[in-house]
């Protein structure tokens, strides 16, 4: 005799070792629905996939990238000002890239460090190249705040301190967020 199907959907939902009783296919179908990424397991053993301490944002993290980013720009400007010479210019373009791993962060708050790397150096060797056309140069003649964003002109040592300001921003916050995870995880 067969359940109707509204009371099957709701039996196997509810209560999955019921399955065996409806059928190997219906059960099939269950196990497969509460193994999606969206679901949560009816099985307190099971590791859950969408509530894993690598994919949840962690408390305040947006507000923590904002003051950082605050303090860098700060840094970076005065370095650019204060500083001369090609040491002011490279540590210059290291806090740019410091500073776009953070804007960057501060929008994928869910992205972890290493690609978050990965795509800050990406953004900023684009925008690198993308001073070589001479159009950055023509746009800071217009507005001064496109220079601060864009640059004006291609270096090729430029890439360099995007390469190193980013992995290194990338490698300090993987530290800082398993450290902060695992004093997180100790607490009652």
């Amino acid at each position: 005799m067969k359940a109707p199907k509204s009371a099957m959907s709701s039996s196997v939902l509810c209560m999955p070792s019921i399955q065996s009783l409806f059928g190997a296919a219906r059960g099939i179908r269950a196990e497969r629905a509460f193994s999606q990424p969206g679901h949560a397991s009816l099985n307190p053993h099971e590791r859950n996939p969408v509530h894993t301490s690598d994919s949840r944002p962690l408390p305040g993290r947006r507000r923590t990238l904002l003051i950082a980013l605050a303090t860098c720009v700060a840094l970076g400007l005065a370095v650019t000002k204060l500083g001369s010479g090609e040491v002011a210019g490279f540590a210059g373009d290291a806090l740019y890239a410091v500073a776009a791993y953070l804007a960057i962060g501060m929008l994928w708050v869910r992205l972890r460090p290493i690609p978050l790397g990965f795509l800050t150096v990406a953004i900023c060797w684009a925008i690198e190249f993308f001073q070589a056309t001479g159009i950055p140069l023509r746009l800071a003649e217009q507005w001064i705040g496109w220079r601060y964003l864009l640059g004006t002109t291609f270096n090729w040592v430029d890439l360099i301190a995007y390469l190193l300001g980013g992995v290194l921003v990338a490698v300090l916050d993987a530290r800082w967020r398993s450290r902060a995870m695992v004093l997180g995880s100790n607490r009652p």
